[in-house]
């Protein structure tokens, strides 16, 4: 799978956010920092642009393009809200691999921000009750990248959010024809007809003391019940 990345921040943040995308979904292939001297990535010598990677991914010659804007690292760390771009063909209702891969990571990421958001306005809180402003403030911006950090830390521990696997295309062994498919059910229908008409014969035969009266004939019971049943049976 081809994903074409436009990193427009170009700082260790977006470089971090790549990484943790590979790591996540090793599937995909991300161009064209990871093209190789075949040209997977089907770029040629052309750099990559809004532009073209809009066309790339409306011609599905790659399973989507992404943005990360200027001023990513900026907005981790004054903990604000940025807008990612994200292209790709298809029906937008079907799940897309590499926008579930990126939304994972955005998941882990916006956790992470939550955290130190939490952790920043919990020691502004603090700060305003206790009046130790002087000796919060110099300390708060390194603590909460910390927490920042570590969040970010716990979050990567649990493991790949996205398991991407391809088939072989090959056929599916045996046959499930309709047929084979509607005995066992007819089977089982005209069975319990056939068992709840009988039940019902016998037991109106019982009240009619018939099984007294042929124990009482001259000939065997069961070739009796053999002459007797199938027509009551028909006519029930």
């Amino acid at each position: 799978m081809r994903a074409d990345v436009l990193d427009e921040d170009g700082t260790a943040a977006s470089a971090a956010l790549l990484a943790q995308l590979r790591t996540t979904n090793d599937i995909i292939t991300l161009c064209p920092m990871e093209n190789d001297a075949d040209d997977f990535c089907r770029m040629g010598e052309q750099p990559l642009t809004v532009e073209l990677g809009k066309e790339r991914a409306q011609a599905e010659q790659t399973d989507g393009f992404l943005v990360i804007p200027a001023g990513y690292a900026q907005a981790i760390e004054n903990l604000e809200r940025i807008e990612f771009q994200f292209f790709a063909a298809g029906n937008p209702t079907l799940p897309n691999a590499v926008q579930q891969t990126i939304e994972a990571v955005l998941r882990k990421v916006n956790a992470a921000s939550t955290t130190a958001r939490v952790t920043n306005a919990l020691l502004d809180r603090l700060a305003a009750q206790t009046g130790l402003d002087a000796l919060i403030g110099p300390l708060q911006p390194t603590f909460v990248n910390a927490v920042y950090v570590d969040a970010s830390a716990r979050l990567d521990a649990r493991g790949a959010a996205v398991q991407y696997q391809t088939t072989t295309g090959e056929e599916a062994t045996g046959s499930d024809s309709g047929f084979g498919q509607s005995v066992p059910g007819m089977g089982s229908m005209y069975v319990m007809f056939t068992v709840l008409a009988a039940i019902n014969v016998l037991l109106r035969e019982r009240t009619q003391w018939t099984l007294q009266r042929l124990a009482a004939l001259p000939s065997l019971a069961p070739k009796s019940w053999a002459v007797r049943l199938p027509p009551t049976l028909f006519w029930a």
